[in-house]
């Protein structure tokens, strides 16, 4: 096979029943697809290591459609293995095996307050995760905590928290209550002890951007029933498995029909947050998008580079095209429009809510767009 093409990128579509929701499968125009009829997709997996990509050209051919499991077309992982400089470049395949990359479109009500280490702890129990939000609606968010808050009784309120679900999650799994019941006490002691007393809450613009590359810092998403999508959210960070990378120190009641419960590691939360007055404060997270290029047909932002990744912006004022150079692999989402993407002698047409990558061994590629249309690039290298 070529591959020196782009490739449209399998979104691997996880189901969320108590947070997920329609929005990530209209948005793609698969609200038709019988396999996706009544569920709640929380997150769609635009980019990860094991991805699955797709030859077809077309994210309308009827062929060409997501799975709620691996399914196996072509294996980037398979991929970079026999092919490590032509797929990472040069420069990315000397410092790495694979692609380290993490790109979520995610629908959320809401999630738990949490926040992911600086560095690598010295027991080997927990490894950093460095993530970046765009948003594509308002949202509402916890992050930071509130200057003067009282650290002492924030712990001490997570862990009174967590011993109450504790008990109820053991009566409900014992039969001593039903889940109905559990979930009236539950909303009795979330209403007593309310943790978002100590943090920092905000609603947040649509296309806002935020930066938590530095790490250390809480951080949630939250309800709001002005907001009937949710905090929709196309994220980017470092492929860190959950459960070393995530520390957890409340979880809003939330309780599965039998009684379990998520795991919480406050004292660890309380270890590793950064407890310094500047880091707490939200405004020092915020991007403005930086100007690139502007021309009579299009328009390029920066919307962040950093140590791991870096994501550009580019709005088509015009119907036009243009050619990018690359050095290592490219990602490009289409927000909003049709755009076709030509590289070697294959050109792909990806349609909203799809997405190609780009091999760096193309070495340079062709946009071509119609007015309206905006997409959004990433890479793990900086753009050339």
């Amino acid at each position: 096979m070529n591959y020196n093409r782009p490739f449209l990128v399998i979104p691997k579509l996880i189901e969320q029943p108590t947070w997920g929701g329609s929005f990530i499968v209209n948005f793609k125009g698969w609200q038709h697809v019988a396999q996706l009829q009544r569920k709640r997709i929380g997150q769609s997996l635009e980019l990860f290591s094991n991805s699955f990509l797709s030859p077809h050209i077309s994210s309308n051919d009827a062929k060409f459609r997501p799975s709620l499991q691996e399914i196996e077309q072509i294996s980037l992982k398979e991929l970079v293995n026999d092919h490590p400089q032509g797929i990472l470049g040069k420069q990315l395949a000397r410092k790495q095996s694979g692609i380290q990359l993490l790109i979520k479109f995610t629908q959320a009500l809401g999630n738990s307050f949490q926040l992911h280490v600086k560095q690598p702890t010295s027991d080997g129990k927990w490894i950093p995760k460095p993530e970046s939000w765009y948003f594509f609606a308002p949202g509402k968010i916890t992050l930071g905590i509130k200057p003067g808050a009282d650290w002492k009784k924030y712990q001490a309120n997570c862990q009174e928290y967590d011993n109450q679900m504790q008990l109820l999650s053991q009566k409900v799994r014992s039969k001593q209550l039903t889940f109905n019941q559990a979930q009236n006490e539950i909303h009795r002691l979330l209403k007593e002890l309310d943790p978002w007393q100590f943090v920092n809450m905000l609603t947040v613009a649509k296309n806002a951007v935020l930066d938590l590359t530095a790490c250390g810092i809480h951080h949630s998403w939250e309800e709001d029933p002005t907001l009937p999508h949710g905090n929709l959210v196309y994220e980017l960070q470092v492929d860190a498995p959950d459960d070393i990378s995530t520390i957890r120190s409340f979880d809003k009641g939330k309780m599965q029909h039998d009684g379990t419960i998520r795991t919480l590691h406050i004292d660890d939360y309380f270890r590793y947050i950064d407890r310094n007055t500047q880091a707490n404060d939200p405004k020092n997270y915020f991007r403005q998008p930086k100007r690139i290029t502007k021309t009579k047909n299009y328009i390029i932002d920066e919307v962040f580079t950093t140590n791991f990744y870096a994501m550009r912006h580019i709005t088509f004022t015009n119907a036009t095209k243009f050619q990018q150079s690359l050095n290592s692999y490219h990602h490009i989402f289409v927000k909003s429009g049709t755009a076709k993407i030509t590289a070697g002698n294959t050109s792909v047409e990806v349609t909203q809510g799809h997405a190609v990558i780009l091999p760096a061994m193309v070495q340079s590629y062709e946009i071509q767009a119609e007015k309206s249309t905006v997409l959004l690039v990433s890479s793990e290298e900086k753009f050339i």
